[in-house]
């Protein structure tokens, strides 16, 4: 069964919504405040309509929320829909503040929703094959990137002209280097309504980093404080690595994740927050590590490999990635996928043949090789692996 999808807005951007939703069977309720907006949904659609943002988020039909208000209203109406336990697609900038921004990050975290925002051409078929090109390093090292937008608009007075075009460039740039800016300096002038400025120049000095409300942030501190270059927002370390460990470039990890001696995060592998990863323990490239995610001592996570929120990695497990590697053989196109779900436990010396899927809150005993699928909740242990019972998501086994 298709979801059921309203949209918020129908105005300059709105209408194209719409009509895409519309056209995929989807789209249920058009809600805007100006009584032709709906009128003109219903005449083209025959779409129900309604005026209250109440109406939509009480509706229990409803499964998810397209915004493309005012960008001023961004911020209120999304937590609006994310509270109600609504999936949320928002027309960029998610906020016009950082701190606002993270805090619907974290509502859409903790209430297990989606939060995506239109940041349309990372799925641009240029941009793709772009960034297809430079991981095959066909490109060679990028030295430069330049992106200019000539044309003028739709003229605003919400925001200025850095946060209704600049999201795009800057979203693709960051897509395509998979990197953030150390720095950036801004310049601009504002000719038809004061202090909201028509034209930028925004340079940014690359390193490796962060996302694109906090590099719109720090461009606009920049664009108020005459072009002086700033540090871009929250590019500070929020996690801990032992003076022994080694954490390549184009990594990304989380606030509050611990990383201890002699620990190597790859490039390319990201880790989510407040994971706590010990002793001799490698991420290898591609790997995704959720949050709240715990690894003991000598675990290597392999390219291929997956772990959920909460999965719990005991000492000196281990993981696969080719069923039959062979030292002479180059093997790198045969890895398999391994997926662990949200609060599994993988017991001490446990061995994993890729190419399984671990499911929620299952149990794998100590010394167990798991060759095949575990179900969610169960307990499995033996060589090869069984399942022998059933636990709870506390970890108690049920009798």
């Amino acid at each position: 069964m298709l979801p059921k999808i309203a949209v918020l807005g129908n105005g300059y951007w709105g209408r194209n919504l719409v009509r895409n939703f519309h056209a995929l069977g989807v789209l249920k309720y058009v809600c805007d405040s100006r009584s032709e907006a709906l009128q003109e949904a219903h005449d083209q659609f025959g779409v129900a309509t309604c005026s209250s943002l109440d109406d939509l988020i009480n509706d229990s039909e409803i499964q998810g929320v397209a915004i493309a208000a005012p960008a001023a209203q961004h911020y209120q109406l999304t937590k609006e829909c994310l509270l109600a336990g609504k999936d949320v697609y928002v027309e960029k900038p998610l906020s016009l503040r950082v701190d606002e921004g993270k805090e619907l990050v974290e509502i859409a975290e903790a209430k297990k929703l989606v939060l995506m925002v239109g940041h349309i051409l990372q799925y641009h078929p240029a941009i793709v094959k772009l960034k297809e090109l430079i991981g095959a390093g066909v490109l060679g090292r990028i030295q430069y990137i330049y992106s200019s937008r000539l044309n003028w608009g739709k003229l605003r007075s919400e925001e200025n002209i850095l946060w209704s075009f600049a999201p795009h460039d800057i979203s693709a740039i960051l897509y395509l280097l998979d990197e953030v800016p150390i720095s950036v300096t801004a310049s601009g002038g504002s000719y038809i309504n004061p202090q909201i400025y028509d034209t930028t120049l925004t340079a940014c000095e690359f390193q490796s980093g962060v996302k694109v409300l906090e590099v719109l942030d720090a461009c606009e501190r920049s664009l108020h404080s005459r072009a002086i270059s700033v540090q871009v927002h929250e590019s500070a370390t929020k996690y801990f690595a032992d003076s022994t460990a080694v954490i390549d470039g184009n990594s990304e990890i989380g606030r509050g994740t611990k990383i201890w001696h002699f620990s190597h995060v790859m490039t390319g592998s990201w880790i989510g927050r407040d994971c706590n990863l010990g002793q001799n323990v490698v991420i290898s490239p591609g790997v995704r590590i959720g949050n709240r995610v715990k690894i003991q001592n000598n675990v290597s996570v392999y390219t291929g490999v997956e772990l959920e929120d909460d999965v719990f990695c005991g000492p000196s497990m281990v993981f696969t990635n080719v069923i039959n590697p062979r030292s002479h053989v180059e093997r790198k196109h045969e890895y398999k996928r391994t997926l662990v779900r949200r609060g599994a436990t993988i017991g001490a010396n446990a061995t994993i043949i890729c190419g399984v899927r671990l499911g929620q809150y299952c149990f794998v005993a100590a010394g167990a090789v798991v060759t095949s699928d575990v179900p969610d909740y169960a307990l499995v242990m033996g060589v090869p692996a069984v399942q022998t019972g059933w636990v709870c998501i506390c970890g108690d086994r049920l009798r």
